[in-house]
């Protein structure tokens, strides 16, 4: 995806660190964007978008561990497809 793309999908991000785009996830959401099936059971309170010349290159999970009181940022899970040989 393209950064315009991501923009038209989820608006404007709630902030920028380089070329990364941050949202808050709220309510199972971002935005008006369903989360569901994205984070794979995960609990998380943020995604990070990162791009590379316009184009989506890595995908983040932001999560705070409040036992350990401590947050993070982990890669999202990417489970490719196989692909024919030959």
């Amino acid at each position: 995806m393209t950064t315009e793309q991501v923009r038209g999908l989820l608006g404007n991000p709630a902030s920028t660190s380089g070329a990364c785009w941050q949202y808050p996830v709220k309510g199972g959401k971002i935005g008006s964007v369903s989360t569901a099936g994205v984070l794979f059971g995960r609990t998380a309170d943020g995604m990070r978008f990162c791009f590379l010349s316009g184009v989506l290159s890595e995908q983040f999970l932001h999560r705070f561990i409040a036992a350990k009181h401590r947050s993070m940022w982990v890669p999202r899970l990417y489970i490719q497809p196989p692909q024919p040989i030959g």
